[in-house]
């Protein structure tokens, strides 16, 4: 409940808040703190604003899954998926696996690199 005192919210974190509010998180606030985090944090995401991700986890305290949010972010934009897999294992504790981060985006060149091939093999 302190982080609810202590965190002055802004209108990105009002509208979580209501949405968390609307789908019932309302039964206990340490849910409740992890279901705000988790509606900002899908906001970003949805928005492309992919650094402001991890600089808001760690603001507020919380660890989203990161490994879910890079194969999301992989299948919409893997250019902005190489960039957020490359923050998520920049510092000296990355903050996910980094064997599942480059298993990730590997799997994701490799998928672009074979589609890109049978689309030159439907040329010939």
């Amino acid at each position: 409940m302190q982080w609810l005192l202590d965190f002055k919210l802004d209108s990105l974190h009002l509208v979580a808040l209501s949405l968390a509010l609307f789908n019932g998180a309302s039964h206990s606030l340490p849910s409740l703190h992890d279901c705000v985090c988790t509606q900002v944090i899908q906001c970003f995401a949805e928005t492309g604003q992919f650094q402001k991700i991890i600089l808001y986890a760690k603001k507020v305290g919380y660890t989203p899954d990161y490994v879910f949010l890079l194969r999301s972010i992989m299948r919409i934009n893997p250019e902005q998926g190489a960039q957020f897999a490359q923050m998520l294992v920049a510092d000296d504790e990355p903050l996910s696996d980094i064997n599942q981060v480059n298993a990730i985006v590997s799997s994701v060149i490799w998928i672009i690199r074979t589609s890109s091939l049978c689309l030159s093999f439907t040329h010939l």
